[in-house]
């Protein structure tokens, strides 16, 4: 009983593992599938999805790096999903290239998935939250007050994806520029080298310039510091363990004082602790003869 209790409690820890680790994946998951070598940021973010605008007129200094092969712009936004029974949803967007190239969508997304976002207001939305937003391919609802049609469905984004017309939905978005660059970089140049250049070149005032890597460590830090969702997690995985060594412990406690009268008299006798050995009885053999 109590070895079997120390296993469900291990397995009460994993669980609460695998949904924290979950988590991480689902809000750094453009930060991971990107195809991105460098990411150009506001400055001075916290975390990855904090970033505001990155002012226009920087693009033409990072073509002038020698290491610069392609340069794209990243949306992003949280706005209302409404289907048309009225129901709404907290939704995040995203939205990615479709034009050639290095940089075209995001890793795990198919060429011919990837082409549905070609025709105008077409939004990608997760399978598994399909049911959650009522979509079905073909049909409809509403980004920020203005319709969309549900092109088709993808796995392990946890994001509504849409090409970058997204800055036509969102109207907080001005033409002051984009909140994300994303660089992909010549294979020749070492990234932390090109890193650095390009942050001498714009001052720490004007922009951020982070590793996919890096961004992705230094947002997961911050939600699970400041968010309290990795708080949560904690707390839920030390009382699974505390629980687990609390039983085993009454477990054996009573396993204890089930055998105390034997321990007694075996301490009688003058056996000490240390001597009770659990012995092979042996069966006595059956090869017998027939008297």
């Amino acid at each position: 009983m109590a070895i079997l209790t120390l296993a469900f409690s291990g397995l009460l820890i994993l669980v609460q593992v695998g949904l924290l680790l979950g988590q991480l994946d689902a809000f750094t998951l453009p930060l991971t599938r990107s195809k991105a070598d460098l990411w150009i940021t506001a400055p001075n973010i916290q975390s990855w999805d904090q970033s505001t605008v990155v002012p226009a007129r920087v693009e033409g200094l990072f073509w002038s790096h020698p290491a610069v092969r392609e340069i794209r712009e990243m949306s992003l936004g949280y706005t209302d999903w409404r289907t048309g029974d009225g129901a709404r949803q907290n939704v995040m967007i995203v939205g990615v290239t479709i034009q050639p190239g290095a940089l075209r969508g995001l890793e795990g997304i198919a060429e011919d998935t990837l082409a549905v976002l070609s025709n105008p207001e077409t939004v990608l939305v997760d399978q598994a939250d399909a049911a959650k937003l009522g979509a079905t391919i073909g049909g409809t609802a509403e980004i920020a007050g203005k319709r969309v049609t549900v092109g088709g469905f993808v796995r392990g984004f946890r994001s509504n994806l849409m090409p970058e017309s997204l800055r036509r939905i969102n109207a907080d978005w001005t033409s002051s520029g984009p909140p994300y660059f994303l660089l992909k970089l010549d294979p020749r140049f070492a990234v932390e080298q090109v890193r650095r250049e390009l942050e001498a070149a714009g001052g720490m005032q004007t922009y951020g310039v982070a590793t996919p890597e890096d961004l992705t460590r230094t947002s997961a830090l911050f939600w699970l510091e400041e968010s309290g969702a990795g708080t949560s997690f904690g707390f839920s995985m030390l009382l699974a363990l505390l629980v687990g060594v609390g039983v085993t412990g009454q477990t054996l406690r009573g396993a204890v004082i089930a055998s105390l009268k034997e321990y007694a008299a075996l301490r009688a006798l003058g056996v000490t602790v240390g001597q009770p050995r659990t012995r092979q009885i042996q069966r006595p053999s059956e090869s017998w003869e027939r008297p």
